[in-house]
């Protein structure tokens, strides 16, 4: 590699020579990359070119944009056939940092601090109860890719932090303006889990065995990406996102002629939710999915099905009639649509807990020494209980506010919880 292009491994390199172009008056343009250069990314450079006497090119692999079961290390990277190619369009400087220059060693990362303590205690009758307090809190959790130059609130017709340009895109030497949203990566989330957890096993004897398991349970997080509704207050987005309670019950028999029967039961509460006014934007977010516990005093994120329930929505209604819709204050949203006055249907629920009973008898044949096959039959959800859904986001300007989506399992032929199925099926062994 010549020195005809440089090759930039530092942001402190990179300051330098920016600030040296820009004493001699140039203008200068980037044109971020994740290397693998191609004809369109050289055609972005060219363009660059004919707004801009300097281009840079950055190339970063950057590992933030790969999901967890997607391989950051076998992305394709052929750094000098990138560089030759920026060669040949007349790139004037390769900006190419190591993770480490982007995310310094010190960046905060999540982890957790857990904490587990129980007791077991042997009742008798081949009964052994287990209780353990189990608490993990999460610290430094990823909010996801915010824009903190707020540029989504000029839909509102306020200003980003950095102030609009006059046109878009602005070439302009000098105009201290943005164009668009300035994302970064905001690590700052937090989560907590407490949760007491209580088992009864029964050891087989007697030709029976059952697991008895109850979880008595609050996992509070901070909402994240498109859930966070005030950027200037990420933690009032704060709250449960589970079950309160969560109860299975399992055995197996042995019944005569050789058959076996399994039973599985199960209860789960239903899920908090968080009820929403879509269309308006309260606070200047730009985000225009308004949640009712922002502008109704006593409500809190996803409290409902947590502590809150109809009362309080009744009365957070009447609140917003009163002191936030259009028709009361003469006041419209920040992005100038009206705030609605809203009417709770005659009929809504914030969600239901789900029951599931299954059963499984089975038969196991010897058909030679080696050679063994089981036959059994499956039945699922066997009082068919509905076991409805429900938004996590009901919407209350909506006529299907508080209205079921579905059911459980709907879309699948089989499982525990959903529409009640029944599967008979075989299985060799040898």
């Amino acid at each position: 590699m010549s020195t005809k292009l440089p090759v930039l491994r530092n942001t402190a390199q990179l300051r330098q020579l920016v600030q040296q172009w820009r004493r001699r008056g140039h203008k200068i343009a980037l044109v971020p990359t994740m290397g693998g250069l191609h004809e369109g990314h050289l055609s972005l450079v060219r363009l660059a070119k004919q707004h801009a006497s300097r281009v840079i090119v950055s190339v970063f692999v950057n590992p933030t944009q790969f999901a967890p079961h997607e391989d950051f290390e076998s992305y394709p990277r052929n750094e000098e056939r990138d560089w030759h190619k920026l060669l040949s369009v007349q790139a004037d400087a390769m900006f190419a940092p190591d993770v480490h220059e982007i995310y310094p060693a010190d960046f905060p990362l999540l982890h957790s601090y857990q904490t587990s303590i129980g007791i077991q205690r042997e009742l008798g009758h081949d009964i052994v109860v287990t209780v353990d307090y189990a608490r993990r809190v999460g610290v430094h959790v990823n909010l996801g890719e915010l824009d903190l130059n707020r540029f989504s609130r000029t839909a509102d017709g306020l200003s980003p932090i950095i102030p609009r340009c006059p046109t878009t895109p602005d070439f302009t030497v000098g105009d201290q303006c943005s164009t668009g949203g300035i994302t970064f990566w905001v690590p700052e989330g937090r989560s907590v889990y407490s949760g007491l957890l209580v088992k009864a096993q029964k050891r087989f004897s007697k030709r029976y065995q059952f697991t008895a398991s109850y979880a008595l349970q609050k996992n509070q997080v901070t909402a994240t990406g498109a859930s966070l509704v005030n950027l200037d207050n990420y933690f009032a987005s704060y709250g449960p996102n589970l079950p309160r309670h969560n109860l299975n019950v399992a055995g197996v028999v042995d019944m005569p002629w050789g058959f076996k029967l399994s039973v599985n039961s199960s209860f789960i509460s239903a899920t908090p939710v968080n009820p929403i006014v879509t269309g308006i934007d309260l606070n200047g977010s730009g985000n225009t999915n308004f949640p009712l516990f922002e502008a109704a005093p006593g409500l809190s994120f996803n409290c409902f099905n947590y502590g809150c329930g109809k009362p309080d929505v009744t009365q957070a209604i009447s609140y917003w009639n009163s002191n936030v819709a259009t028709a009361a204050t003469g006041k419209k949203a920040r992005n100038g649509a009206t705030v609605p006055t809203l009417a709770l249907p005659s009929n809504y629920d914030f969600g239901t807990p789900i029951f599931s009973q299954d059963f499984r008898i089975s038969k196991e044949l010897a058909l030679k020494e080696r050679l063994h096959f089981m036959a059994f039959g499956e039945f699922f959800n066997a009082f068919n209980i509905a076991n409805l859904t429900y938004s996590a986001t009901p919407v209350l300007n909506s006529a299907a506010f508080g209205q079921p989506t579905g059911r459980v399992g709907q879309a699948s032929t089989f499982g525990s919880g959903g529409p009640r199925a029944i599967q008979v099926g075989g299985r060799f062994s040898f």
